[in-house]
């Protein structure tokens, strides 16, 4: 739906700027976006439950973990409950099943903050050997996070160029000069985007 689409449009955004899906439920800045965070997971944990009027499509919870969503608020204890598991010691009240349950939908165990960083830049270079160019299209339909990500860092630059806090590293930027990246683009190539955006939803 439009409204499900434009609250995963501003998750996208909150991931490029803070790192994580870790919404707060009364995110000040964006009230309705913490509300719905919370009912994905509500939502995801009646799907796993077989409840068939979930309110949640594969689809969606694929979306979801292509940007490496957080189905759950517990992620320090599964953490560290999965670190003991992989250290042959006593997990705890965490069951097989529930590890299982968590892998199975691709939760991170060893998720930092520059993880998905990370992951975006890797989908960058993999775009950038496939296309010649580093010029994502915003509403990239393939890949709708990547085109977000992209359009971030050129935003983050421009404010570290101000003199201005972006969260963006030196080694992030060196890494993004690596491949080419283009920091800013001509009139000419906009408008291309653009029109190439215009054509993915034809």
């Amino acid at each position: 739906t439009d409204y499900w689409d434009s609250r995963y449009e501003e998750l996208v955004s909150y991931a490029n700027e803070f790192g994580d899906t870790l919404v707060p439920k009364t995110f000040t800045k964006n009230p309705a976006l913490g509300h719905w965070v919370s009912n994905q997971r509500h939502s995801f944990k009646k799907s796993q439950n077989g409840i068939k009027s979930c309110g949640i499509s594969k689809y969606q919870i694929r979306l979801l973990n292509n940007i490496g969503f957080q189905w759950s608020l517990r992620i320090t204890d599964s953490r560290k409950y999965y670190q003991k598991f992989l250290d042959g010691e006593s997990p705890g009240r965490k069951t097989t099943k529930e590890t299982q349950l968590l892998n199975n939908n691709g939760f991170e165990w060893g998720l930092r903050k520059t993880d998905y960083w990370d992951s975006r830049y890797e989908e960058l270079v993999s775009y950038a050997k496939e296309f010649g160019d580093t010029r994502v299209p915003q509403k990239y339909t393939k890949n709708p996070a990547l085109g977000s990500w992209v359009k971030s860092q050129r935003q983050k630059y421009k404010q570290v160029l101000g003199g201005k806090l972006s969260g963006m590293t030196s080694k992030q930027i060196r890494l993004l000069n690596n491949i080419g990246f283009e920091w800013s683009l001509p009139s000419t190539d906009l408008w291309d985007i653009r029109f190439e955006e215009l054509v993915s939803y034809a």
